[in-house]
């Protein structure tokens, strides 16, 4: 197996050997640039759609870096793409958080809907965005996180279409650099069986396509999943509503969907049975988003124990679905309360709806939970006592002390560390109200660092009245050195007396078209650029992220390199503790093979001395 696999990579990259063409394309006449900002993308910002009660969406960006850096905000026009606005930021310090209202913003058009584009200038940044509508009774509120990377096969766990009052309507964008073909996969219950049906769109670079369950004839009524696979790397995120009208309680959620990491284990902090007094209660939707069928096993867990045990009796096709709604497990099997939750046995989707009579709140499962988290939005009574407030739940995957940092959002200003004991696979709720040190009235950005393990977590946004409540997903620090961190764009680190250069998009098109029988199974991004070091050329880069089953493979992994170095003009070499193979003669054509964490590294150049010096550097970086 890993032999047959060796080959038919090492086939592909000899044949794509003509991208070393592009270093000619990179002369000291060509236009350099810092290493590209990083990017969130929010697919959909509005303000007053549909009149002065209508969706409005403020949105919060945290700063996640170890360095200052600036923002930049674009607004484009939903109805022809144009640039409507666009505002700076100076100076945003690690760990804090900038918001934008944009009912409060003068140069955005009332009823406007945009997308929005955040580029940073010098640190990694996240995004949460809260959408609302509707006063009293009848306000709803949802939560979706920014956009920073794209996978090739995104898993939507729920997907309802008349689901007793429930509709599930997506937005896909393409974050790749050419269009994207988009397969949407539905499997819709019905009765015992499953009826699939298929939905394809196309979509431009950067461009977003609506898929309405309402308008797709051929899409049965009822509840199902989506699998949705592209050959440009695809976002998705989600809207749950049950809101027509003449419903007496409009409630409305929203998740983002979910890209397998390859872990069997997901984490969900928070799931309840009958809790709060007012009947809160968990439906977990889990989805196959694996290459095989697998059976599913969910532990409740409270107080260092395991409370009870769920297991599936058949095993689920991948991209099937079953539930587990808690509100209806006897009470002498599961007593009322809240928990943590821990799945095995499979790559899942997992979605975690909890409902009242009037309110409705999703998130999804953690595969990939880490020792350090960022929350955007914390708040404590913010608009008055019956305004929001964010408890915050954090669940130990392995960490026994959990670090909160509490960050002012006016100023900055770090107000208040705590640190809290965990039990693994146990949940420890945090509610703003209860921590001395903070004030009310008052809008925080929060770090969390684990201790002797990970964590993962979830921010619940409550306020009084209608369907004020939302959820989003705590934001993991992910490095490359992560087996988790699977996007090609972070190994492009800022190099001091090095500069990035963008690279033909035809080329690097025709390029990944080589690999088109590996993606999804070996590979699962790609990303190139040139580089420059003082005005002259280096080489071009290019940087694959390897699927988990072949990055953790060692066997694969040694023998990649050593059919490398067994080529006959081959050097092989040690970088800073890396193996490092050269094939070409000295003075020619020559490039330069690495495996460093997920990502498989090819640099093409010509002076391997000039090479090896900026590989030091690369490599040091993403230590």
């Amino acid at each position: 197996m890993e032999g047959h696999s060796t080959k038919s990579l090492l086939r592909v990259i000899s044949l794509a050997l003509a991208l070393s063409l592009a270093v000619a394309l990179i002369t000291p006449a060509a236009h350099a640039q810092a290493a590209s900002p990083t990017t969130v993308y929010l697919p959909n910002v509005t303000k007053m759609l549909g009149g002065p009660d209508g969706w409005q969406t403020p949105f919060i960006v945290q700063n996640v870096g170890a360095a200052p850096t600036d923002l930049t905000v674009s607004f484009y026009s939903f109805a022809d793409g144009s640039l409507v606005a666009q505002r700076h930021v100076t100076g945003l310090m690690p760990g804090t958080s900038y918001a934008d209202v944009p009912n409060n913003d003068a140069d955005l058009p009332a009823g406007g809907q945009f997308s929005v584009v955040v580029q940073s200038s010098a640190a990694p940044i996240v995004s949460v965005v809260n959408e609302h509508q509707g006063t009293g009774n009848r306000a709803e509120a949802l939560s979706y996180v920014g956009l920073s990377s794209g996978a090739l096969k995104v898993s939507l766990p729920y997907v309802a279409k008349n689901d007793n009052g429930w509709l599930t309507t997506f937005v896909i964008q393409n974050l790749g650099t050419a269009p994207a073909n988009a397969k949407i996969a539905v499997a819709t219950d019905i009765g015992d069986t499953t009826a699939s049906v298929t939905i394809d769109r196309v979509i431009q670079p950067g461009r977003s396509a609506f898929v309405d369950p309402r308008s797709e004839q051929l899409l049965p009524a009822g509840s199902g999943a989506a699998t949705i696979t592209a050959d440009q790397p695809i976002a998705v995120v989600a809207n749950v509503h049950n809101d027509a009208a003449g419903t007496p309680f409009p409630r409305a959620y929203s998740y983002n969907g979910v890209v397998a990491t390859g872990s069997s284990t997901t984490y969900l902090p928070y799931a309840a049975k009958n809790a709060d007094g007012q009947f809160r209660s968990t439906k977990l939707w889990v989805q196959n988003a694996g290459a095989a069928p697998a059976g599913i096993q969910i532990e409740l867990r409270k107080g260092g124990k395991v409370v009870d045990t769920f297991s599936s009796t058949n095993p689920l096709r991948p991209g099937q679905h079953n539930f587990l709604d808690l509100g209806k497990v006897p009470t002498s099997s599961v007593p009322d309360g809240e928990y943590g939750v821990v799945i095995t046995g499979g790559q899942f989707a997992v979605l975690a709806q909890t409902t009242t009579q009037t309110t409705a709140t999703g998130y999804t499962g953690a595969m990939a939970p880490a020792t350090k988290l960022y929350l955007p939005n914390v708040t404590r009574t913010l608009g008055g006592p019956a305004g929001w407030t964010t408890p915050i739940v954090l669940q130990s995957a392995g960490a026994t002390i959990a670090t909160l940092r509490w960050y002012r959002f006016s100023d900055g200003g770090l107000v208040k560390s705590q640190s809290l004991p965990l039990v693994t696979g146990d949940s420890v709720k945090i509610d703003p109200r209860t921590v001395d040190g903070l004030a009310d009235g008052t809008q925080y950005s929060v770090v969390v660092e684990a201790t002797g393990g990970t964590i993962a977590g979830v921010v619940f946004e409550y306020a009084d009245g209608g369907d004020n409540a939302m959820a989003y997903e705590a934001f993991p620090a992910l490095t490359t050195d992560d087996p988790k961190a699977y996007d090609p764009k972070q190994y492009f680190k800022s190099l001091n007396g090095y500069t990035y250069v963008t690279l033909d998009a035809d080329a690097i098109r025709a390029y990944r078209d080589d690999f088109n029988d590996l993606w999804g199974k070996q590979l699962v991004d790609l990303d190139a650029r040139g580089v420059m070091q003082g005005g002259n050329p280096v080489g071009a880069l290019v940087v694959f992220a390897l699927s988990p089953d072949y990055s953790h493979n060692a066997s694969f992994r040694q023998d990649l390199l050593a059919s490398y170095g067994a080529m006959k003009t081959a050097k092989t070499t040690t970088n800073l503790g890396q193996t490092v193979v050269f094939v070409g003669a000295p003075g020619g054509p020559t490039f330069a093979i690495w495996l460093q964490g997920n990502y498989l590294v090819l640099l093409f150049g010509r002076d391997q001395q000039t090479m090896g010096a900026f590989i030091a550097a690369i490599v040091a970086a993403n230590q």
